[in-house]
């Protein structure tokens, strides 16, 4: 079986509706959904390429790092055994296909 972005996005992830509207998080009010669905989710990460939320660098609590630093965070010695939430924009799930 082949499995599409579309599957993977289906089997792993989880429907997110946001509650919360946000005014001034991303310089690109467009990037702000991520954000919203971070808050929606409790999530502690998001995961973006995105310049726009990556400047942000945090917001309420949720770290915004690169794929590339999420996975220093957690294969880091500190935090071997460390789970947390998160949010990958669909600018990053748009390069698994």
């Amino acid at each position: 079986m082949f499995i599409t972005k579309e599957i993977l996005i289906e089997e792993i992830g989880n429907k997110i509706i946001p509650w919360k509207r946000i005014t001034d998080g991303s310089r690109d009010e467009k990037d702000n959904k991520y954000v919203e669905c971070g808050i929606a989710a409790d999530a502690d990460y998001i995961i973006s390429g995105n310049i726009h939320l990556l400047e942000l660098e945090e917001y309420e609590g949720i770290k915004i790092v690169t794929a590339k630093n999420y996975l220093e965070i957690v294969n880091s010695a500190n935090n071997k055994w460390h789970f947390s939430n998160y949010i990958i924009d669909i600018v990053d799930i748009n390069r698994l296909s």
